[in-house]
């Protein structure tokens, strides 16, 4: 019983919401456009597109990569301290 009350308050609830959507009428509103008057290029945007322009001309230059790594092929050193075996403990 209170189901079937809460559903047909519900199903009003939204018959009646549905009515009055449609009984408003819409308007269109014209709102005022705004201009903004702005140098094209600030201070700020003309050193970001200066560093820029030196980053990409840095990066077209060709580099040599070398695939060998010098560090590598040289022997390590010992220590001066045997490596000690360790007996581990069960726990």
């Amino acid at each position: 019983m209170k189901k079937n009350l809460l559903l047909s308050l519900a199903l009003l609830a939204v018959l009646a919401s549905g009515a009055r959507a449609a009984s408003h009428r819409s308007e269109i509103l014209e709102l005022p456009a705004l201009v903004v008057e702005a140098p094209p290029y600030t201070n700020a945007v003309r050193a970001v597109y200066a560093s820029l322009q030196a980053m990409k001309a840095q990066a077209a230059v060709p580099a040599a990569v070398a695939l060998e790594l010098p560090a590598l092929k040289t022997r390590l050193v010992q220590g001066t301290a045997p490596l000690v075996t360790v007996r581990l403990a069960k726990s």
